[in-house]
C-alpha cells in the first residue's frame, strides 16, 4: 500500500487558502508544450570519496512529466566504471500475499458513519477538492466515501496520472538498462514491510478528525504547488540546475502546513519506524559500498542531498569528503 509511504514523504505546499483556479493550473497539452525536450546535460551528481574510492549520488526527482527527455554522459560513464548500482530506499507496504488491504483496514479508511466528504469537510476545502476532482480526476465520486487524508492522496494520484506527471523520467529504466549492458550489479536499498493488519487498522481508527482534515488541506496545497511548478522543476532537474531545485525544495519545506501530515502519520506505527530503519540501513549499505568498491552509483531521494540529516550530511559528518555539483 504505497499510499502510506506517499503520505509520509509528501512534500508540503504553499500557504494560500484560496480555491484553485483551474485555468491557472497546467492542462495536459500545456505540460507537453512547455517541457523542454531534446537531449539535456543531465541531472547533477554528488561525489563522496574515501581514499581512492568514490560514491556517486544521483537524486531522483518525482513526479516528472512522462515526456521529460534527459541523457547524461557523465552518469553513463560513472555507471560503466562502477562495481554496483543502488536504487533509492523506498517503503513498499503489502498487507497480504495478494497485496490488498483487509476488510478491517479498508473499513478504517472509510468515513465514520458512512458520511461523505461533503458532510465533514469545511466548505472551502470541499470546494477545492470538488474543483480538482472535476478538472483532473474525472469527478471520481468514489473518493467521497474515504477519510479526508486518504481521499486526497487518491485525488493526487489520479490528477498526476491525468496530467502524465506520474513518472520518474524513466530514470530507473535507463539506469537498469545501462547496468545490464555493462554487467554492473543492481541492488535496491528498500525492503518490503508487512505491518500487522489489526495494528494498522486500529491506528487508522484512532486518527483524530481534525488531524485528518489538516493533512487533507496540506495535501491540497501541495498538489496545487506541485502542478504549477512541474515544468520548471523538471527542466531544472534535467539540466542539473541545483540552485533552482534547492530553492524549490526549501520553499515547500518551509510552509506552516509542513507538520500536518507528519503528525497524522506518526500514529501509523510501525510505518514511521520502518522508514527510519530503512534510511539508517541505506546509510550503512552505502558506507560499506564506498569502502568496498572503487566506484559506486546510488540513486537517492532529494531529501538525501538537501536535508540537514540526509545521506550527504551524514557522510560528511562521518569524515568523508563530499564534493557537491556546481551551483549546489
Amino acid at each position: 500500500m504505497a499510499w502510506i509511504a506517499a503520505g509520509l514523504l509528501l512534500p508540503t505546499g504553499g500557504s494560500t487558502q484560496s480555491p484553485p483556479d483551474a485555468a491557472a493550473l497546467p492542462p495536459e497539452q500545456e505540460l507537453a508544450t512547455l517541457l523542454v525536450t531534446g537531449e539535456r546535460p543531465g541531472p547533477a551528481l554528488w561525489k563522496v570519496t574515501w581514499r581512492d574510492h568514490t560514491l556517486w549520488m544521483l537524486p531522483v526527482l518525482s513526479p516528472l512529466p512522462r515526456q521529460v527527455a534527459w541523457r547524461s554522459r557523465e552518469v553513463e560513464q560513472v555507471l560503466a566504471q562502477s562495481q554496483a548500482v543502488y536504487t533509492e530506499p523506498s517503503l513498499d507496504i503489502d498487507l497480504d500475499s495478494g497485496g490488498k488491504a483487509t476488510a478491517a483496514v479498508y473499513a478504517a479508511l472509510l468515513n465514520p458513519g458512512h458520511h461523505w466528504l461533503r458532510d465533514i469537510l469545511p466548505a472551502d476545502l470541499y470546494a477545492e477538492f470538488s474543483a480538482f476532482n472535476r478538472s483532473y480526476a474525472g469527478n471520481d465520486v468514489r473518493l467521497e466515501v474515504f477519510r479526508p487524508f486518504y481521499a486526497f492522496l487518491q485525488l493526487r494520484k489520479e490528477a498526476l496520472q491525468r496530467l502524465h506527471l506520474d513518472s520518474d523520467g524513466q530514470v530507473h529504466e535507463q539506469i537498469a538498462r545501462a547496468a545490464r549492458e555493462h554487467g554492473v550489479a543492481l541492488h535496491s536499498l528498500g525492503r518490503e514491510v508487512r505491518p500487522r493488519q489489526r495494528t494498522l487498522a486500529s491506528n487508522l481508527a484512532r486518527i483524530a478528525p481534525q488531524a485528518d482534515t489538516d493533512c487533507a488541506r496540506a495535501q491540497m496545497l501541495a498538489l496545487q504547488r506541485e502542478m504549477r511548478a512541474a515544468i520548471d522543476r523538471a527542466n531544472a532537474w534535467s539540466v542539473g540546475d541545483i540552485a533552482a531545485l534547492r530553492a524549490d525544495w526549501a520553499a515547500g519545506r518551509q510552509q506552516p502546513q509542513a507538520a500536518s501530515c507528519g503528525a497524522l502519520f506518526e500514529q501509523l506505527t510501525p510505518t514511521r519506524r520502518a522508514i527510519r530503519d530503512i534510511r539508517n540501513a541505506a546509510y550503512g549499505t552505502l558506507q560499506k559500498a564506498l569502502r568496498g568498491n572503487r566506484s559506486t552509483l546510488a540513486l537517492v531521494l532529494p531529501e538525501d542531498v538537501f536535508e540537514p540529516d540526509g545521506l550527504v550530511a551524514r557522510l560528511r559528518a562521518a569524515g568523508y569528503q563530499v564534493t557537491e555539483p556546481d551551483g549546489a
